[in-house]
Protein backbone atom coordinates (compact mmCIF):
# COMPACT_ATOMS: atom_id res chain seq x y z
CA UNK A 1 0.00 0.00 0.00
CA UNK A 2 3.05 2.36 0.63
CA UNK A 3 4.49 1.90 -2.62
CA UNK A 4 1.23 2.61 -4.08
CA UNK A 5 0.51 6.07 -2.30
CA UNK A 6 4.18 6.87 -3.38
CA UNK A 7 3.54 6.19 -7.14
CA UNK A 8 0.38 7.97 -7.05
CA UNK A 9 2.04 10.68 -5.51
CA UNK A 10 4.29 11.42 -7.63
CA UNK A 11 1.86 10.53 -10.81
CA UNK A 12 0.04 13.78 -9.07
CA UNK A 13 3.50 16.06 -9.26
CA UNK A 14 3.93 15.72 -12.79
CA UNK A 15 0.44 15.73 -14.53
CA UNK A 16 -2.53 17.59 -14.14
CA UNK A 17 -6.11 16.63 -15.53
CA UNK A 18 -9.01 18.78 -16.43
CA UNK A 19 -12.54 17.77 -17.35
CA UNK A 20 -14.74 21.21 -18.72
CA UNK A 21 -18.05 21.51 -20.36
CA UNK A 22 -18.66 25.56 -20.04
CA UNK A 23 -16.77 28.65 -19.93
CA UNK A 24 -15.89 28.64 -16.24
CA UNK A 25 -14.24 25.33 -16.14
CA UNK A 26 -12.01 25.92 -19.38
CA UNK A 27 -11.30 29.76 -18.16
CA UNK A 28 -10.41 27.62 -14.37
CA UNK A 29 -8.51 25.11 -15.86
CA UNK A 30 -6.26 27.89 -17.32
CA UNK A 31 -6.09 29.65 -14.03
CA UNK A 32 -5.19 26.29 -12.67
CA UNK A 33 -2.26 25.86 -15.02
CA UNK A 34 -0.71 28.89 -14.77
CA UNK A 35 -0.35 29.45 -11.02
CA UNK A 36 3.63 29.01 -9.42
CA UNK A 37 2.65 25.70 -8.48
CA UNK A 38 1.27 24.11 -11.24
CA UNK A 39 2.69 20.49 -12.32
CA UNK A 40 4.21 20.82 -15.88
CA UNK A 41 1.95 18.63 -17.98
CA UNK A 42 -1.93 19.08 -18.35
CA UNK A 43 -4.83 17.11 -20.37
CA UNK A 44 -7.81 19.53 -20.47
CA UNK A 45 -10.72 17.24 -21.81
CA UNK A 46 -13.82 19.02 -23.08
CA UNK A 47 -17.10 17.72 -22.87
CA UNK A 48 -19.65 19.12 -25.28
CA UNK A 49 -20.19 22.33 -26.71
CA UNK A 50 -18.52 26.03 -25.41
CA UNK A 51 -19.68 29.28 -26.03
CA UNK A 52 -16.62 31.46 -25.12
CA UNK A 53 -18.01 35.10 -24.20
CA UNK A 54 -14.25 36.61 -23.75
CA UNK A 55 -11.29 35.23 -25.23
CA UNK A 56 -8.74 33.15 -23.48
CA UNK A 57 -5.88 34.81 -22.64
CA UNK A 58 -2.68 33.89 -20.70
CA UNK A 59 0.91 34.29 -21.77
CA UNK A 60 2.73 33.35 -18.16
CA UNK A 61 2.62 29.41 -19.24
CA UNK A 62 5.96 28.81 -18.88
CA UNK A 63 7.42 25.21 -18.90
CA UNK A 64 4.13 23.71 -19.57
CA UNK A 65 3.16 20.47 -21.72
CA UNK A 66 -1.17 21.42 -22.45
CA UNK A 67 -2.98 19.24 -23.76
CA UNK A 68 -7.01 20.23 -25.20
CA UNK A 69 -8.60 17.05 -26.16
CA UNK A 70 -12.46 16.92 -26.72
CA UNK A 71 -14.79 14.18 -26.53
CA UNK A 72 -18.18 13.74 -27.58
CA UNK A 73 -18.13 16.09 -30.80
CA UNK A 74 -16.52 18.51 -28.28
CA UNK A 75 -16.40 22.56 -29.62
CA UNK A 76 -15.45 25.54 -28.37
CA UNK A 77 -17.08 28.61 -30.53
CA UNK A 78 -16.68 32.50 -29.85
CA UNK A 79 -17.83 35.62 -31.68
CA UNK A 80 -15.74 38.00 -29.72
CA UNK A 81 -13.54 40.55 -31.62
CA UNK A 82 -10.51 38.66 -31.02
CA UNK A 83 -9.21 35.38 -31.55
CA UNK A 84 -9.79 32.75 -29.41
CA UNK A 85 -7.31 31.83 -27.45
CA UNK A 86 -4.13 34.31 -26.77
CA UNK A 87 -1.75 31.96 -25.15
CA UNK A 88 2.12 31.94 -24.55
CA UNK A 89 4.89 31.32 -22.37
CA UNK A 90 8.60 30.47 -22.45
CA UNK A 91 8.93 26.42 -23.29
CA UNK A 92 5.10 26.47 -23.78
CA UNK A 93 3.96 23.28 -25.54
CA UNK A 94 0.36 22.81 -26.49
CA UNK A 95 -1.13 20.17 -28.20
CA UNK A 96 -5.06 19.96 -30.00
CA UNK A 97 -6.65 16.68 -30.69
CA UNK A 98 -9.95 15.51 -31.60
CA UNK A 99 -11.56 18.93 -31.34
CA UNK A 100 -13.36 21.78 -33.32
CA UNK A 101 -12.64 25.02 -32.89
CA UNK A 102 -14.96 27.83 -34.50
CA UNK A 103 -14.95 31.24 -34.96
CA UNK A 104 -17.66 33.06 -35.58
CA UNK A 105 -16.54 36.74 -34.90
CA UNK A 106 -14.09 36.21 -37.92
CA UNK A 107 -10.99 37.15 -35.73
CA UNK A 108 -9.11 34.01 -35.70
CA UNK A 109 -8.78 31.00 -33.46
CA UNK A 110 -5.35 30.83 -32.08
CA UNK A 111 -2.41 33.79 -31.43
CA UNK A 112 0.50 31.26 -30.10
CA UNK A 113 3.98 32.24 -28.09
CA UNK A 114 5.61 29.32 -27.03
CA UNK A 115 7.80 26.53 -28.04
CA UNK A 116 5.65 24.00 -30.07
CA UNK A 117 2.48 23.78 -31.27
CA UNK A 118 0.84 20.46 -32.12
CA UNK A 119 -2.56 19.90 -33.69
CA UNK A 120 -2.83 16.32 -34.54
CA UNK A 121 -6.57 16.18 -35.35
CA UNK A 122 -9.76 18.60 -35.71
CA UNK A 123 -11.59 20.75 -37.67
CA UNK A 124 -10.26 24.74 -37.23
CA UNK A 125 -12.89 27.04 -39.03
CA UNK A 126 -12.69 31.10 -39.30
CA UNK A 127 -14.84 32.88 -42.35
CA UNK A 128 -13.30 35.95 -41.63
CA UNK A 129 -9.61 38.02 -43.41
CA UNK A 130 -7.68 37.72 -39.96
CA UNK A 131 -5.45 34.79 -39.53
CA UNK A 132 -6.87 31.10 -38.21
CA UNK A 133 -3.67 30.54 -36.51
CA UNK A 134 -0.05 32.76 -36.06
CA UNK A 135 2.51 31.70 -34.41
CA UNK A 136 5.21 33.56 -33.25
CA UNK A 137 9.10 31.87 -33.00
CA UNK A 138 7.78 28.20 -32.67
CA UNK A 139 7.96 24.96 -34.08
CA UNK A 140 4.32 24.14 -36.05
CA UNK A 141 3.37 20.58 -36.08
CA UNK A 142 0.34 19.67 -37.92
CA UNK A 143 -1.25 15.79 -38.86
CA UNK A 144 1.36 13.60 -37.32
CA UNK A 145 -1.32 10.82 -36.48
CA UNK A 146 -4.51 12.49 -37.90
CA UNK A 147 -5.94 14.83 -40.89
CA UNK A 148 -7.21 17.82 -39.24
CA UNK A 149 -8.99 20.63 -41.40
CA UNK A 150 -8.77 24.08 -41.47
CA UNK A 151 -11.19 26.06 -43.32
CA UNK A 152 -10.85 29.68 -43.55
CA UNK A 153 -9.08 32.46 -45.86
CA UNK A 154 -5.86 33.21 -44.39
CA UNK A 155 -5.24 29.75 -42.64
CA UNK A 156 -1.85 29.79 -40.99
CA UNK A 157 0.50 32.65 -40.62
CA UNK A 158 4.15 31.26 -39.24
CA UNK A 159 5.48 34.68 -37.91
CA UNK A 160 9.02 33.95 -36.67
CA UNK A 161 11.98 36.02 -36.44
CA UNK A 162 15.26 35.18 -37.96
CA UNK A 163 17.52 32.82 -36.12
CA UNK A 164 21.15 34.25 -34.90
CA UNK A 165 24.04 32.51 -35.38
CA UNK A 166 24.03 28.78 -35.35
CA UNK A 167 20.37 28.59 -33.91
CA UNK A 168 18.41 26.18 -36.24
CA UNK A 169 15.60 27.55 -37.89
CA UNK A 170 11.91 26.94 -36.44
CA UNK A 171 10.33 24.01 -38.33
CA UNK A 172 6.96 23.73 -39.74
CA UNK A 173 5.69 20.28 -40.60
CA UNK A 174 2.31 19.83 -42.45
CA UNK A 175 1.74 16.00 -42.95
CA UNK A 176 -1.85 15.55 -43.04
CA UNK A 177 -4.56 17.73 -43.77
CA UNK A 178 -7.15 19.66 -45.66
CA UNK A 179 -7.28 23.16 -46.14
CA UNK A 180 -9.94 25.16 -47.76
CA UNK A 181 -12.27 28.34 -47.79
CA UNK A 182 -14.83 28.77 -46.33
CA UNK A 183 -18.14 28.40 -48.38
CA UNK A 184 -19.90 31.69 -49.61
CA UNK A 185 -16.65 33.77 -48.22
CA UNK A 186 -15.76 35.96 -51.79
CA UNK A 187 -12.14 35.53 -51.16
CA UNK A 188 -10.18 34.62 -54.09
CA UNK A 189 -8.49 31.59 -52.25
CA UNK A 190 -6.67 30.42 -49.00
CA UNK A 191 -3.16 31.87 -47.75
CA UNK A 192 -0.11 30.36 -46.45
CA UNK A 193 2.43 32.50 -44.88
CA UNK A 194 6.03 31.11 -43.85
CA UNK A 195 8.53 33.99 -42.01
CA UNK A 196 11.74 32.21 -40.83
CA UNK A 197 11.15 28.70 -40.43
CA UNK A 198 12.10 25.70 -41.81
CA UNK A 199 8.80 24.02 -43.80
CA UNK A 200 7.94 20.56 -44.93
CA UNK A 201 4.45 19.75 -46.47
CA UNK A 202 4.05 15.93 -46.79
CA UNK A 203 6.44 12.78 -46.15
CA UNK A 204 5.18 10.08 -48.90
CA UNK A 205 3.15 9.73 -51.93
CA UNK A 206 0.09 8.43 -49.19
CA UNK A 207 0.49 10.66 -46.43
CA UNK A 208 0.60 14.40 -47.27
CA UNK A 209 -1.58 17.23 -46.69
CA UNK A 210 -4.15 18.78 -49.56
CA UNK A 211 -4.53 22.68 -50.34
CA UNK A 212 -7.87 23.45 -52.05
CA UNK A 213 -7.99 27.29 -53.85
CA UNK A 214 -4.94 28.16 -52.44
CA UNK A 215 -4.40 31.91 -53.80
CA UNK A 216 -0.92 32.75 -51.77
CA UNK A 217 1.94 30.71 -50.65
CA UNK A 218 4.29 33.20 -49.35
CA UNK A 219 7.93 32.07 -48.27
CA UNK A 220 10.05 34.65 -46.54
CA UNK A 221 13.24 34.18 -44.95
CA UNK A 222 12.52 29.90 -45.05
CA UNK A 223 13.10 27.08 -46.64
CA UNK A 224 10.36 24.77 -47.77
CA UNK A 225 10.02 21.14 -48.96
CA UNK A 226 7.02 20.36 -51.11
CA UNK A 227 8.35 16.99 -50.89
CA UNK A 228 4.92 14.91 -51.20
CA UNK A 229 1.94 17.08 -50.83
CA UNK A 230 -1.11 17.77 -53.32
CA UNK A 231 -1.26 20.96 -53.82
CA UNK A 232 -5.27 21.77 -55.99
CA UNK A 233 -4.77 25.54 -56.37
CA UNK A 234 -7.52 26.34 -58.53
CA UNK A 235 -7.24 29.92 -57.98
CA UNK A 236 -3.78 30.42 -56.80
CA UNK A 237 -2.15 33.59 -58.03
CA UNK A 238 1.08 34.43 -55.96
CA UNK A 239 3.60 32.22 -54.90
CA UNK A 240 6.30 35.00 -53.24
CA UNK A 241 9.87 33.27 -51.98
CA UNK A 242 12.26 35.77 -50.60
CA UNK A 243 15.39 35.57 -49.05
CA UNK A 244 14.31 31.36 -48.77
CA UNK A 245 14.94 28.02 -50.49
CA UNK A 246 11.63 26.68 -52.31
CA UNK A 247 11.09 22.84 -53.47
CA UNK A 248 8.16 21.68 -55.51
CA UNK A 249 8.60 18.24 -56.32
CA UNK A 250 4.82 17.77 -57.19
CA UNK A 251 1.37 19.08 -57.37
CA UNK A 252 -1.43 20.85 -59.56
CA UNK A 253 -0.71 24.37 -59.34
CA UNK A 254 -3.28 26.29 -61.55
CA UNK A 255 -3.94 29.82 -61.78
CA UNK A 256 -7.04 32.18 -62.67
CA UNK A 257 -8.15 32.61 -65.76
CA UNK A 258 -8.14 36.26 -65.31
CA UNK A 259 -5.26 37.11 -63.51
CA UNK A 260 -2.62 34.20 -64.14
CA UNK A 261 -0.13 32.48 -61.55
CA UNK A 262 2.89 34.62 -60.52
CA UNK A 263 5.46 32.82 -58.94
CA UNK A 264 8.14 35.49 -57.39
CA UNK A 265 11.51 34.39 -56.72
CA UNK A 266 13.96 37.66 -55.07
CA UNK A 267 16.55 38.24 -52.46
CA UNK A 268 18.89 35.46 -53.36
CA UNK A 269 16.42 33.04 -53.12
CA UNK A 270 16.97 29.11 -54.27
CA UNK A 271 13.76 27.55 -55.72
CA UNK A 272 13.57 23.80 -57.36
CA UNK A 273 10.44 22.45 -59.16
CA UNK A 274 10.68 19.02 -60.05
CA UNK A 275 13.16 16.37 -60.56
CA UNK A 276 11.10 13.40 -59.41
CA UNK A 277 10.77 9.75 -61.28
CA UNK A 278 6.77 10.14 -62.14
CA UNK A 279 4.88 12.51 -60.26
CA UNK A 280 5.57 16.38 -61.27
CA UNK A 281 4.40 19.65 -60.88
CA UNK A 282 2.12 20.93 -63.44
CA UNK A 283 0.92 24.84 -64.13
CA UNK A 284 -1.48 25.88 -66.13
CA UNK A 285 -2.55 29.19 -66.54
CA UNK A 286 1.24 30.24 -65.22
CA UNK A 287 1.51 33.98 -66.06
CA UNK A 288 5.02 34.69 -65.32
CA UNK A 289 7.76 33.70 -63.19
CA UNK A 290 10.22 36.47 -62.00
CA UNK A 291 14.07 35.29 -60.72
CA UNK A 292 16.18 38.41 -59.66
CA UNK A 293 19.28 38.26 -57.69
CA UNK A 294 18.42 34.50 -57.03
CA UNK A 295 18.35 30.50 -58.65
CA UNK A 296 15.61 28.63 -59.97
CA UNK A 297 16.02 24.99 -61.03
CA UNK A 298 13.47 23.85 -62.99
CA UNK A 299 13.97 19.69 -63.02
CA UNK A 300 10.66 18.14 -64.32
CA UNK A 301 7.05 19.43 -65.07
CA UNK A 302 4.83 21.07 -67.86
CA UNK A 303 4.78 25.02 -67.79
CA UNK A 304 2.33 26.67 -69.93
CA UNK A 305 1.45 30.62 -70.45
CA UNK A 306 -2.07 31.89 -69.83
CA UNK A 307 -1.53 34.81 -72.10
CA UNK A 308 0.02 33.36 -75.60
CA UNK A 309 1.85 36.74 -76.03
CA UNK A 310 3.30 37.14 -72.37
CA UNK A 311 7.01 36.06 -71.42
CA UNK A 312 6.79 32.58 -69.09
CA UNK A 313 10.21 33.22 -67.28
CA UNK A 314 11.77 36.38 -66.59
CA UNK A 315 15.24 36.27 -65.00
CA UNK A 316 17.83 38.88 -64.13
CA UNK A 317 21.26 38.63 -62.13
CA UNK A 318 20.08 35.43 -61.45
CA UNK A 319 21.47 31.72 -61.90
CA UNK A 320 18.84 29.60 -64.13
CA UNK A 321 18.85 25.68 -64.62
CA UNK A 322 16.63 23.97 -67.04
CA UNK A 323 16.52 20.28 -66.61
CA UNK A 324 19.47 17.95 -65.19
CA UNK A 325 22.37 15.93 -66.65
CA UNK A 326 21.72 13.15 -63.92
CA UNK A 327 18.94 10.41 -63.40
CA UNK A 328 16.08 11.15 -62.86
CA UNK A 329 15.19 13.31 -65.63
CA UNK A 330 11.01 13.52 -66.16
CA UNK A 331 9.28 15.47 -68.53
CA UNK A 332 10.08 18.84 -68.72
CA UNK A 333 7.52 21.13 -71.45
CA UNK A 334 7.38 25.07 -72.12
CA UNK A 335 5.27 26.54 -74.17
CA UNK A 336 4.59 30.27 -74.67
CA UNK A 337 5.66 32.84 -77.06
CA UNK A 338 8.78 33.72 -75.22
CA UNK A 339 10.21 30.47 -72.65
CA UNK A 340 12.86 32.95 -71.27
CA UNK A 341 13.93 36.57 -71.34
CA UNK A 342 17.65 36.75 -69.15
CA UNK A 343 19.19 39.75 -68.06
CA UNK A 344 22.85 39.26 -66.46
CA UNK A 345 23.37 35.98 -64.48
CA UNK A 346 23.89 32.63 -66.34
CA UNK A 347 21.46 30.06 -68.37
CA UNK A 348 22.15 26.49 -68.51
CA UNK A 349 19.71 23.91 -70.83
CA UNK A 350 20.28 20.72 -70.03
CA UNK A 351 17.21 18.81 -71.52
CA UNK A 352 13.35 19.92 -72.39
CA UNK A 353 11.31 20.62 -74.89
CA UNK A 354 10.70 24.57 -75.06
CA UNK A 355 7.96 25.32 -77.79
CA UNK A 356 7.45 28.95 -79.11
CA UNK A 357 3.60 29.77 -80.12
CA UNK A 358 4.44 32.74 -82.07
CA UNK A 359 6.48 32.61 -84.92
CA UNK A 360 8.01 36.31 -84.76
CA UNK A 361 9.38 35.41 -81.35
CA UNK A 362 12.61 33.83 -80.26
CA UNK A 363 12.09 31.20 -77.67
CA UNK A 364 15.03 32.51 -75.35
CA UNK A 365 16.06 35.97 -75.51
CA UNK A 366 19.15 36.91 -73.28
CA UNK A 367 21.15 39.90 -72.32
CA UNK A 368 24.55 39.66 -71.29
CA UNK A 369 24.39 36.28 -69.91
CA UNK A 370 26.80 32.84 -70.43
CA UNK A 371 24.45 30.61 -72.13
CA UNK A 372 25.04 26.68 -72.19
CA UNK A 373 22.77 24.44 -73.87
CA UNK A 374 23.43 20.49 -73.60
CA UNK A 375 25.58 18.26 -71.58
CA UNK A 376 22.66 15.60 -70.91
CA UNK A 377 19.64 14.23 -73.29
CA UNK A 378 19.24 16.97 -76.28
CA UNK A 379 16.94 19.47 -75.19
CA UNK A 380 14.30 20.47 -77.85
CA UNK A 381 13.49 23.81 -79.51
CA UNK A 382 10.20 23.80 -81.60
CA UNK A 383 9.82 27.54 -83.12
CA UNK A 384 11.02 29.87 -85.98
CA UNK A 385 13.37 31.59 -83.94
CA UNK A 386 14.83 29.68 -80.48
CA UNK A 387 17.47 32.27 -79.48
CA UNK A 388 18.18 35.79 -79.46
CA UNK A 389 21.44 36.08 -77.80
CA UNK A 390 23.06 39.62 -77.15
CA UNK A 391 26.49 41.12 -75.61
CA UNK A 392 27.34 37.32 -74.05
CA UNK A 393 28.72 34.03 -74.52
CA UNK A 394 26.48 30.73 -76.50
CA UNK A 395 28.03 27.39 -75.90
CA UNK A 396 25.96 24.39 -77.69
CA UNK A 397 27.28 20.82 -77.11
CA UNK A 398 23.99 19.00 -77.81
CA UNK A 399 20.13 20.15 -78.68
CA UNK A 400 17.55 19.81 -81.67
CA UNK A 401 16.54 23.28 -83.26
CA UNK A 402 13.67 22.93 -85.53
CA UNK A 403 12.52 26.21 -87.21
CA UNK A 404 8.82 26.59 -88.33
CA UNK A 405 6.81 28.75 -90.45
CA UNK A 406 8.52 32.20 -90.55
CA UNK A 407 11.08 32.39 -93.36
CA UNK A 408 12.47 35.39 -92.39
CA UNK A 409 13.97 35.09 -89.15
CA UNK A 410 16.77 33.13 -88.35
CA UNK A 411 16.85 30.07 -85.70
CA UNK A 412 19.97 32.09 -84.15
CA UNK A 413 20.38 35.36 -83.91
CA UNK A 414 23.36 36.30 -82.13
CA UNK A 415 25.23 39.77 -81.26
CA UNK A 416 28.55 40.62 -80.46
CA UNK A 417 28.70 37.17 -78.71
CA UNK A 418 31.51 34.56 -78.31
CA UNK A 419 30.07 31.26 -79.37
CA UNK A 420 31.14 27.91 -79.63
CA UNK A 421 28.87 25.00 -81.18
CA UNK A 422 28.90 21.36 -81.63
CA UNK A 423 32.03 20.38 -79.06
CA UNK A 424 32.61 16.56 -78.29
CA UNK A 425 28.19 15.87 -79.52
CA UNK A 426 25.91 17.11 -82.94
CA UNK A 427 23.19 19.67 -82.22
CA UNK A 428 21.07 19.69 -84.86
CA UNK A 429 19.44 22.61 -87.14
CA UNK A 430 17.02 22.42 -89.66
CA UNK A 431 15.50 25.07 -91.11
CA UNK A 432 15.08 28.07 -93.73
CA UNK A 433 17.34 30.73 -91.85
CA UNK A 434 19.62 28.66 -89.27
CA UNK A 435 22.01 31.43 -88.12
CA UNK A 436 22.60 34.99 -87.90
CA UNK A 437 25.59 36.71 -86.73
CA UNK A 438 26.57 40.11 -85.91
CA UNK A 439 30.29 40.86 -84.30
CA UNK A 440 31.61 38.64 -81.97
CA UNK A 441 33.07 34.96 -82.74
CA UNK A 442 31.78 31.83 -83.86
CA UNK A 443 33.78 28.27 -83.72
CA UNK A 444 31.59 25.87 -85.67
CA UNK A 445 33.41 22.71 -84.16
CA UNK A 446 30.50 19.86 -84.61
CA UNK A 447 26.91 19.39 -85.75
CA UNK A 448 24.00 18.92 -88.56
CA UNK A 449 22.51 22.23 -90.51
CA UNK A 450 20.07 21.08 -92.98
CA UNK A 451 17.48 23.30 -94.75
CA UNK A 452 13.97 21.65 -94.63
CA UNK A 453 12.98 20.07 -97.86
CA UNK A 454 8.88 21.46 -97.88
CA UNK A 455 10.57 25.11 -98.55
CA UNK A 456 10.60 25.77 -102.13
CA UNK A 457 12.81 28.71 -102.33
CA UNK A 458 16.83 28.32 -100.93
CA UNK A 459 17.75 30.04 -98.49
CA UNK A 460 21.07 31.19 -96.42
CA UNK A 461 21.92 28.58 -93.92
CA UNK A 462 24.40 30.44 -92.29
CA UNK A 463 24.70 34.60 -92.36
CA UNK A 464 27.83 35.89 -90.91
CA UNK A 465 28.46 39.73 -90.53
CA UNK A 466 31.94 41.39 -89.30
CA UNK A 467 31.99 37.78 -87.10
CA UNK A 468 35.65 35.85 -86.61
CA UNK A 469 34.44 32.65 -88.03
CA UNK A 470 36.36 29.36 -87.33
CA UNK A 471 34.74 26.45 -89.32
CA UNK A 472 36.20 22.76 -87.74
CA UNK A 473 39.13 21.64 -84.83
CA UNK A 474 42.15 21.40 -86.19
CA UNK A 475 43.61 17.88 -86.84
CA UNK A 476 45.57 17.43 -82.98
CA UNK A 477 42.07 18.58 -81.35
CA UNK A 478 39.76 16.68 -83.79
CA UNK A 479 38.13 14.08 -82.16
CA UNK A 480 34.05 13.21 -83.21
CA UNK A 481 33.05 16.06 -84.11
CA UNK A 482 32.85 17.60 -87.61
CA UNK A 483 30.69 20.38 -89.01
CA UNK A 484 27.70 19.23 -91.60
CA UNK A 485 25.41 20.71 -93.67
CA UNK A 486 22.66 20.21 -96.02
CA UNK A 487 20.96 22.43 -98.12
Amino acid sequence: MLIFAILTAFAAINAENFSVNDEDGLRAAFVSIGGASSDPSHTITVDGTINLLAQINYLGLNDKDIVIRGISNAIITSSVSDTLFNLGGNNLALTLQDITLQDDGNYGLIQFQGSALIINSGTFTSGGTNSLIRTTDADVTIGATAAPVFIGVKILEIANTAPVGINPYRTVVITRGTFQLPAGSGSAGIQIVINNAAATFGINTTVSPTFTGLELLQVTGSTLNVAFSTIVATNLEVIDVRNANLVVNRGNLSGTATNGLQILISQTSAVTIGGQNTTNPTFANLDVITVDISQLNVLGGAFTARNPQATLITATNSDVNIGRVAAPTPTLTFSASKVLDVTGGTLNIYRGTLTGINPDTAIITTLETPVFIGGGPAAIFNGAKALDITNGSLNITNGTFTGQSNLDLAIITLRNVSAVIGSGFFPTFAGYNILDTYNGSLNLNGGVSRQIETYQTPGTIWTFNDTIVTIGLPLDQYASSTPMFQG
